[in-house]
């Protein structure tokens, strides 16, 4: 029973933000891209719901949100049966790939093949370690679930879930769902989600870069986000935000990326969606969603003809309600202290020093990130190399001012704080440095995609 709610919670929304994506897009996209950014999509769209069922009708209503689901997945196939299916994006021409490099694909496929199917079957078995993950995310939401309620007294010792109050409440409701479906809790049937979190990233990854860089480079970048220690180790021990947190930035990264080649308000649209889960995932989330949305999202690069089916006043619509969303989620008292306890920490710089180059788990991360930032003044072919760099360059030093600049310094001194906090940016860094280092869409080899208007 329980393999196939874990189906059910991760399915339904997957299936229901796909469908939303498709409606979003004015071109057909890889499917990698669909399932990735509709999986996000539909997990931050069931945890809304859940979290306004808690508070405005006083339970969880996990069946009703279901059915919600559901009817969302059959009006989306049905617009998408109806309409005409569009053709590929004229801008995403395929490389042609020599019989070597056509080999070293299917060797990178097959090892991601590999290493998926091999923490998929861990994750049944490996216990959950009894930190962070417990006694915050995971209390949270078995009080949540058990109660189905979100109690709003501040003297109620459940209040807003307990443990920590002012922690977000939607990485806890994403795990509190598969439970509140079931009608039981159980620890791994919470924990459902993590595993697709992690895939949505890497397909993320490998179909947003595929139509810059071609489908080699793509799916080799998507396996260096795969093999990143540290995202490994959240799958095993799930639980955190972090993991969650690196997957929404990557999507933002990716659909910001989309935005400036081809200008469909599509593409911003998800973009500005994924920052709001962002923003309302973790409290790190609100700074790096800035930095990425403030960079990357103003272009002066001229629209499409045809700009999609978003017209720009639903897109202002949009952009105010999840403006409003966010506003009215997210408890601002910890950035709020933060911000008054602002001052220099001595003694930091050693540390992060010591952390940034000799990471046990992020040690060949940096230095490739490093190395990406000094060629990329040299890479002729680059485009929005100024952008890429500052957008890279802003999030290593909002990690980096986290531990110089705050009380959080304390944390500096051990390994592991600082590796999730750089966790959750290193995948939006690989695709925002892949994407300018290897752009191909003037490689006079590119071709158009053979499927291009293909059902």
């Amino acid at each position: 029973m329980m393999p196939l709610v874990a189906i059910i919670a991760v399915g339904l929304p997957t299936l229901a933000g796909t469908f939303a994506v498709d409606t979003l897009s004015r071109a057909r996209r890889p499917l990698a891209w669909r399932l990735g950014m509709g999986f996000l999509t539909g997990q931050f769209a069931v945890v809304a719901l859940l979290y306004v069922s808690l508070r405005c009708l006083g339970g969880g209503n996990a069946g009703w949100i279901a059915a919600i689901l559901g009817v969302a997945c059959a009006a989306g196939y049905d617009l998408r049966r109806r309409r005409k299916t569009p053709a590929m994006d004229a801008a995403a021409p395929t490389t042609a790939l020599t019989g070597s490099q056509r080999w070293l694909l299917y060797v990178i496929t097959a090892g991601l093949v590999v290493k998926l199917a091999m923490m998929l079957a861990s994750v049944s078995v490996v216990t959950i370690r009894g930190d962070d993950a417990i006694s915050i995310w995971l209390y949270k939401a078995k009080v949540i679930a058990s109660l189905d309620a979100l109690p709003l007294d501040p003297d109620d010792p459940y209040y807003l879930g307990g443990s920590f109050a002012n922690y977000p409440l939607m990485n806890s409701l994403a795990a509190a769902w598969p439970t509140m479906l079931s009608g039981a809790w159980d620890e791994r049937l919470a924990v459902a989600s993590w595993p697709a979190f992690y895939l949505a990233a890497v397909l993320v990854v490998a179909g947003g870069l595929r139509a810059d860089c071609g489908p080699l480079v793509a799916w080799a970048a998507a396996y260096v986000v795969a093999s990143v220690p540290l995202a490994i180790v959240h799958v095993l021990r799930p639980g955190y935000a972090d993991l969650p947190l690196a997957a929404f930035a990557v999507a933002t990264m990716a659909s910001a990326m989309a935005w400036r080649r081809n200008g469909h308000p599509g593409d911003l649209a998800l973009a500005l969606i994924m920052a709001t889960a962002m923003a309302c995932w973790k409290r790190e989330g609100i700074a790096v969603a800035l930095i990425i949305v403030l960079v990357m999202l103003p272009t002066r690069r001229r629209l499409a003809e045809r700009t999609g089916s978003l017209p720009w006043g639903r897109l202002a619509l949009l952009a105010a309600g999840l403006v409003t969303w966010t506003l009215a989620v997210v408890d601002f008292s910890d950035q709020a202290a933060t911000l008054r306890d602002l001052g220099w920490q001595p003694g930091v710089i050693a540390a992060l020093e010591r952390h940034a180059f000799r990471w046990s788990s992020f040690g060949l991360l940096f230095w490739l990130i490093a190395a990406g930032l000094a060629v990329l003044p040299m890479a002729n072919a680059a485009r929005d190399r100024a952008v890429c760099a500052i957008v890279v360059a802003g999030m290593l030093a909002f990690v980096a001012g986290v531990f110089l600049l705050t009380p959080q310094s304390r944390f500096a001194l051990n390994d592991q704080t600082p590796s999730r906090l750089l966790l959750q940016i290193a995948p939006a860094m690989i695709v925002a440095l892949t994407a300018t280092l290897f752009d191909r869409r003037d490689d006079p080899r590119r071709r158009p995609s053979p499927d291009a208007g293909s059902p």
